[in-house]
């Protein structure tokens, strides 16, 4: 966290008891991991870098890799589907009266 994200974390400890215990456990949880290093203070350019790979939104996928709408193209396609089925079923064709001369 930066500064500011930590000075707000830190003011919510002391202001909500559940958040208070959520980090509690959440440091025992981690701490036999994190007494094996150092603490340390990464680089200025290191923690950039990170920010950016994590928090920084990439490029758009386009239309044609969009999950949303191949699923709706797919639900399109079989409602089009089962009208041209049902269609014929429920309006059968009328005959014609035959004429005799």
């Amino acid at each position: 966290l930066d500064a500011d994200e930590r000075e707000i974390a830190s003011r919510r400890i002391d202001a909500d008891a559940a958040f208070a215990r959520l980090v509690d456990a959440w440091e025992a949880h981690l701490s036999p991991m994190a007494a094996v290093y150092p603490e340390t203070e990464p680089p200025i350019r290191v923690k950039e870098a990170l920010d950016r790979r994590l928090f920084v939104a990439g490029p758009r996928a386009g239309l044609w890799s969009s999950l949303a709408f191949w699923r709706g193209l797919a639900a399109a396609a079989i409602a089009a589907l089962a009208i041209y089925v049902a269609v014929p079923y429920f309006n059968p064709p009328v005959e014609q009266p035959r004429l005799i001369a």
